[in-house]
């Protein structure tokens, strides 16, 4: 199985996710957090970064595969069926993905990786072998199987909703001329929200494909600092300093403290309070405060002048 999928050239990626979108995909809306935005303007921005979940979409979880457990082994038969595998037990399933990504994670931390990101392919494909190893399969399924079934699992699991306001934002960034990029954990079909729900690839909404970073690509996910280092190396090619850059996450560990001491310029968003994460017992955010606070994508706008 190759590493991931290239997403802006698989069709089938495009319309697998589309399919298991449609059918599960509902709106959601931001909860207030009651945190008060600070929007004093922020000059000499030439580059904007964003986080994806909790910041340009609404994760009803609160982020990438941290869903709740209940219901998880109904939603696991449910994610097979949807990739029509054919199957006789899947109990303990639930157990088997958690030890599965577990075991994934000590191997990389015995490699030196500090916060591991798993392959979600590759995590389904162990699972799937091990299933059929113990009869609960039939066969074992082929890529384009185990595409469905790892999306259709995610969807169902995690519910997202575009944020209010965010086709909006990107339009006017765009007309500012800022560089647009991404830096998120994420797994191969999180950038196809973009294209089902706002109906353009990450590219046709001004993001620039060098400075966007997934941490599935990588194997290593936030708060590794590693994960801003491509960024920040393609943004010193085109002559952009990091305090010329503004990062903004719903995350004061993993995106606020990260992109700082990656010398970015740093903006909580404070939007939804399902994925909110101000870290308050976490001593390493004892003495990080973000650059700005915004509650909505639209104010922006306020913050950046030319």
């Amino acid at each position: 199985m190759s590493s991931f999928p290239q997403f802006h050239e698989s069709p089938y990626l495009v319309s697998s996710l589309t399919s298991v979108l449609k059918k599960y995909a509902k709106p959601l809306e931001p909860l207030i957090t009651g945190v008060k935005p600070d929007l004093s303007p922020l000059p000499g921005i030439k580059a904007v970064i964003f986080d994806i979940y909790g910041t340009l979409f609404i994760s009803q979880s609160g982020d990438i595969g941290t869903a709740e457990e209940g219901g998880r082994e109904e939603l696991f038969t449910q994610a097979f069926q949807e990739a029509d595998i054919v199957f006789n037990d899947l109990s303990g399933i639930f157990d088997l993905y958690l030890k599965t990504i577990n075991q994934s994670h000590r191997e990389s931390k015995e490699l030196g990786i500090d916060s591991p990101e798993v392959n979600i392919l590759e995590i389904w494909q162990k699972i799937c072998t091990k299933l059929l190893q113990r009869g609960s399969l039939c066969s074992l399924p082929g890529e384009q199987e185990l595409v469905l079934l790892a999306q259709s699992y995610e969807v169902l699991s995690n519910n997202v909703w575009p944020m209010p306001g965010i086709a909006e934002m990107l339009e006017n960034l765009q007309r500012r001329e800022l560089l647009l990029g991404i830096v998120s954990n994420a797994q191969f079909y999180s950038p196809l929200l973009f294209r089902f729900f706002l109906n353009k690839l990450p590219e046709d909404l001004g993001f620039v494909s060098d400075l966007c970073v997934y941490s599935f690509q990588h194997g290593r996910a936030k708060p590794s600092p590693e994960l801003f280092l491509p960024l920040t190396k393609e943004l010193e090619e085109r002559g952009i300093d990091p305090d010329e850059t503004l990062y903004i996450g719903n995350d004061m560990l993993n995106d606020i403290r990260t992109a700082a001491h990656a010398g970015l310029k740093t903006c909580l968003f404070a939007g939804d309070l399902r994925s909110l994460r101000l870290r308050e017992e976490d001593g390493r955010c004892n003495s990080i405060t973000p650059d700005r606070i915004i509650t909505r994508l639209s104010q922006l706008e306020e913050i950046l002048i030319v």
